[in-house]
């Protein structure tokens, strides 16, 4: 547990930082509500943060098209609030609308190119979409679920595993987010954890062979 914590800590961290700023940096009231969001944040208040985030929506801020946004930001914040079990909650609402906006696009078709991105409802980044994922994981994780955090983290891997297949069919390179060093090494800990040696190496081993092929590539890292 010790040493899942500080990774998790570190990792989310940026995750968090990079979302509100996605988001928030789109608008002038997001931005505005992000900063009102940065001091309880900074200073790991984040229920004050929760709290001043529901305001924000009950002020309209957040319409219906925000929805998704809304809940990955609310159920992002109350994981670090350390209210585990009322994230899940709120994730898997962000979960149902960005399946039922993806099955809403592909009816669309070719004429959802054509809307204003000013009127389309906002469905959630790739990489929020894996995250949502690894946050349930690490919810079920510290509510002491290590069989559901394993089936959570796996679901992010085999979500990763269907977007590469998706853009190479494209036959659009798409993101480069195509496999995730740190759900690998996840993976592997909860196996570890739950006394699987086998299925832990091979998850660590992938997990290395990313972060040497992709993380190192891209990243310099």
């Amino acid at each position: 547990m010790i040493r899942l914590s500080f990774s998790t800590r570190l990792f989310h961290g940026i995750f968090l930082f990079l979302a509100l700023m996605l988001v928030f940096g789109c608008q002038g009231n997001f931005r505005k509500n992000y900063l009102q969001l940065k001091n309880p944040m900074q200073n790991d208040d984040f229920n004050t943060a929760v709290v001043i985030l529901d305001k924000a929506k009950e002020k309209n801020i957040y319409t219906e098209r925000d929805r998704v946004m809304y809940w990955l930001n609310r159920g992002s914040l109350l994981h670090y609030a350390k209210r585990y079990k009322e994230s899940n909650e709120v994730l898997v609402q962000a979960e149902k609308s960005i399946q039922d906006l993806f099955t809403k696009s592909i009816s669309r078709g070719a004429a959802s190119l054509l809307t204003s991105d000013a009127v389309t409802h906002y469905d959630g980044e790739d990489y929020e979409k894996i995250l949502l994922y690894l946050y349930t994981s690490l919810n079920q994780l510290m509510l002491g679920n290590s069989s559901d955090a394993l089936v959570e983290a796996r679901a992010a891997d085999e979500l990763i595993k269907k977007m590469k297949i998706y853009y190479e069919k494209e036959g659009n390179i798409g993101t480069l987010y195509t496999q995730d060093a740190f759900i690998l090494w996840l993976i592997g800990t909860l196996y570890e954890m739950d006394n699987e040696p086998n299925d832990a190496y091979l998850a660590y081993k992938d997990a290395l062979t990313v972060m040497k092929k992709d993380y190192a590539g891209f990243y310099g890292t």
